[in-house]
């Protein structure tokens, strides 16, 4: 028999929630077998977009099926964006103003997870519509890119990807 989990989401007044899940997670908010837990629960007037590749949690140790991603603490008025794919390791739970966590080195298959606060780029300088965020050493199959705007607007690409439709909360 197969295992489902439920997508939850948790928001409040003047959020802006995307959530864009891919593979194992279908876009209609139903899990399929071993896609994990995904919930939101943040302050107001706080931007979040998931992008969740097969099975996905949110610390710092390798995820493994049936994990969960969750997003807490995020200070009011922040942008954030996460994407997180199979044996992500994070750097940081809690994203506050001026906060970039990167992966590096990412292998074959593995893993990337990128947290963009809206003061931070890859550059710097404070994320602006046209600002493309680009994850590093991502070796193919595996084609993430991030692109943040003012309305938060996130692309990616996965050999792996299923159901891989936007839904704008």
């Amino acid at each position: 028999m197969e295992e489902f989990c439920r997508i939850e989401a948790t928001v409040q007044q003047s959020q802006n929630v995307t959530i864009i899940a891919t593979s194992d997670t279908k876009s209609d908010e139903q899990s399929v077998e071993n896609s994990g837990k995904f919930e939101i629960d943040v302050h107001p007037l706080v931007n979040v977009a998931i992008i969740a590749i097969n099975d996905t949690k949110f610390n710092e140790d390798n995820v493994g099926s049936s994990d969960q991603i969750e997003i807490k603490d995020i200070q009011s008025s922040q942008n954030v964006k996460i994407i997180a794919t199979s044996d992500a390791k994070l750097n940081k739970r809690i994203a506050e103003n001026s906060d970039k966590v990167e992966t590096e080195d990412v292998q074959l298959l593995a893993s990337v997870a990128i947290i963009e606060t809206n003061d931070t780029k890859s550059d710097g300088e404070n994320v602006d519509s046209s600002d493309e965020i680009k994850t590093k050493n991502i070796q193919s199959p595996q084609n993430v890119t991030i692109t943040a705007t003012t309305n938060v607007t996130i692309n990616a690409k996965s050999n792996n990807a299923e159901n891989s439709d936007k839904i704008n909360i």
